[in-house]
């Protein structure tokens, strides 16, 4: 019994004792490290992906089983996604992991997006944090739209004839319009004007019957 009582006083007594230079800490320390400090992309009217590498490691104890989980974010909001997002360390051995970033399509040149890593390593009810960041650099400027030259000007072809809007759209019949008129008013106008022939042959007709009778009077007269 008097030794079970005296394990938790030495266990304490342990802890107590001033680490010298060099010695392994009993609380895990865990670091993290990211191969790239900043990544450069030009700006892009599609969905960019840049992926970053980085190293884990855990200053602890040889005993010691300690887990870390991992977790990613990007200050403007942009996705993001870290492999593995849990590690188990059963030695002081760095551990790779990647994080891939997802840019949004039509970010400006200028842009400058901060990517940030967490990591939390725990054993027991012992803990510790760490975190790193890298930079991704947008340049450059969006190219212009395929219908579009750099100064704006639609370079898109003028619309053929059909389309609403074409140099000579077609009407629902098919012809197309004469001096700015329709099917419609071109008909009319042509029917007022053999109106206006059959009326001014008529009037020619009464004309002359009128002339011949005219002159048939007279040959009458003389010869009475």
């Amino acid at each position: 019994m008097a030794m079970r009582a005296c394990l938790p006083l030495a266990m304490v007594l342990i802890m107590l004792v001033p680490i010298g230079q060099g010695a392994v800490n009993p609380i895990p320390v865990l670091a993290l490290k990211m191969d790239s400090a900043n990544q450069n992309v030009n700006a892009s009217a599609q969905i960019q992906i840049v992926v970053f590498n980085g190293t884990a490691s855990v200053d602890k104890l040889p005993i010691e089983r300690v887990v870390v989980e991992l977790a990613s974010a990007v200050d403007t909001g942009w996705a993001s996604q870290i492999s593995p997002a849990q590690m188990v360390f059963t030695s002081t051995v760095p551990q790779s992991f990647s994080c891939t970033v997802n840019i949004p399509a039509a970010i400006p040149g200028g842009a400058i997006a901060k990517l940030n890593v967490t990591g939390t390593a725990s054993t027991n009810f012992l803990r510790s944090t760490a975190s790193t960041q890298s930079i991704i650099n947008v340049f450059g400027s969006l190219p212009a739209p395929a219908n579009q030259t750099a100064n704006g000007t639609n370079t898109t072809k003028a619309a053929t004839a059909g389309t609403p809007g074409g140099p000579a759209a077609l009407t629902a019949r098919g012809t197309g319009k004469f001096l700015g008129l329709s099917d419609d008013q071109l008909m009319m106008g042509a029917a007022g004007a053999m109106l206006l022939v059959v009326i001014t042959t008529a009037g020619g007709y009464a004309r002359r019957a009128r002339k011949r009778r005219a002159a048939q009077n007279v040959d009458n007269l003389e010869d009475a």
